[in-house]
């Protein structure tokens, strides 16, 4: 779609009677965006799907407060991380244009592929590879 608008630009200035030089600009102008376009959706490509977010598991407190998520990144040959989060089990908020969502918080973080065992010892307190989290502050 993108090479038909631009062909078609170019078609209609080489046929407008334009003097020479300034077809000639106009032309010149329109193929270098056409290259930097082409150059942005070929980056787009490459680098849009780079990387991969999976959450490994998902655990709510026992009185469906809070919720604590293993969310695993993988970002290629560059490595990635695991990290533990936290929010407040909460609806968001909507406001005129947009929300108010849900502040979480990044418990603890690791290499990545590293595990985290999850178990609430009650509702406020999460035990990540048996160390305590209060999370009465998020």
């Amino acid at each position: 779609m993108i090479v038909l608008c631009c062909g078609c630009a170019v078609l209609a200035c080489l046929r407008a009677g334009c003097p020479g030089a300034l077809k000639w600009g106009s032309l010149a102008v329109s193929a270098l965006l056409f290259l930097i376009l082409l150059l942005a959706l070929l980056l787009e490509c490459v680098l849009g799907t780079f990387g991969n977010t999976t959450v490994l598991e998902m655990v709510t407190s026992p009185g469906e407060t809070y919720i604590a998520a293993v969310v695993e990144y993988d970002q290629g040959a560059l490595g990635g991380g695991t990290q533990v989060v936290a929010w407040r089990n909460r609806e968001p908020v909507a406001v005129l244009i947009g929300q108010f969502s849900n502040r979480s918080a990044c418990l603890c973080q690791g290499a990545w592929q590293e595990t985290f065992r999850l178990r609430w010892k009650n509702d406020k307190t999460l035990l990540v590879n048996d160390e305590a989290f209060d999370l009465s502050n998020i």
